[in-house]
């Protein structure tokens, strides 16, 4: 982001806009991973229908974050 932030404009513009775009991902990444975490902690603490529904919650964001990854 920084880097971003200190480019001068006069720089190529498609490279600043995957540049923002970079950014971007990493932060919806680092996002999930951490609602990943956060589900992967309480789970064990949850009844079995919140667990379920905590499974597809995880399942889901998974594959939010492989596509993601693929995307690179």
């Amino acid at each position: 982001m920084s880097q971003l932030l200190l480019t001068p404009p006069s720089e190529d513009t498609d490279q600043l806009i995957r540049m923002a775009q970079d950014c971007l991902a990493t932060i919806r990444r680092k996002r999930i991973e951490d609602k990943l975490q956060a589900i992967m902690h309480q789970i064990n603490t949850l009844s079995s229908g919140q667990k379920q529904a905590a499974l597809d919650e995880v399942q889901a964001l998974s594959a939010q974050l492989k596509r993601l990854k693929s995307n690179r």
